[in-house]
């Protein structure tokens, strides 16, 4: 959807088009939301229309949710882009990780959950987009990582806690050279909200299966 001149989306606020219904993740504020079946109507056909001119009633409802703001300049807007991974990670040597590795692992899911109690889930986030792979990822790494994670399932459930493993295991896959995305997606019908891991064509700590009921709505 192109804005026009002098508005923008809302800072923080991402957005995506699941089972035609607009729904939103205000990262400042934690939370999702979706819109009334008229408004939400009316920004679905906005965001289809990516060449069309904006009511300017249209505008001042959109201005008036704080869904869009005054600003310098005017940009396109769209919902999160990321591939849609279709292939379950498998290094298939059976690779299996060493008690260090689950204990790596472990910590980080600790970090990850101490941070998302102490910080908002937008600095949570940045911090998680601002590592840059720096260095040589060792040999046999991205395997060994996948399967330690995997491992510390035994100790500490997944259920109900897919964000912070997802964001322990991004910010570990990172910080040892991989390259990889961490994904929040919602479906709409019942509302549910989920995260994974994913590098390019590959679902790192999920199945395909699973991940496909999820419109992606934030990737970093």
């Amino acid at each position: 959807m192109r804005l026009p001149l002098g508005y923008c989306l809302r800072d923080g606020l991402h957005f995506c088009i699941a089972d035609r219904h607009a729904i939103f993740l205000d990262l400042k504020a934690d939370r999702y939301f979706r819109l009334s079946d008229d408004l939400g109507a009316l920004f679905c056909a906005l965001a289809a229309k990516s060449d069309a001119p904006i009511p300017v009633q249209d505008l001042a409802m959109l201005c008036e949710r704080r869904l869009i703001v005054p600003a310098a300049g005017t940009g396109l807007i769209g919902p999160a882009s990321v591939l849609c991974a279709s292939t379950a990670f498998d290094d298939g040597d059976g690779t299996s990780a060493n008690a260090a590795d689950v204990a790596i692992a472990l910590l980080h899911e600790f970090r990850a959950a101490y941070l998302l109690k102490l910080l908002t889930l937008s600095k949570v986030i940045d911090g998680v987009a601002r590592i840059q792979p720096t260095i040589c990822a060792p040999p046999n790494s991205l395997a060994r990582t996948v399967a330690a994670f995997e491992s510390a399932n035994r100790f500490i459930s997944r259920h109900g806690r897919c964000l912070v493993k997802s964001i322990a295991l991004a910010t570990r896959l990172k910080l040892i050279g991989h390259s990889c995305q961490l994904v929040l997606g919602v479906q709409a019908r019942p509302f549910s909200a989920h995260a994974w891991v994913q590098s390019g064509d590959f679902v790192l700590n999920d199945v395909p299966d699973h991940i496909r009921a999820f419109t992606p709505i934030l990737a970093v």
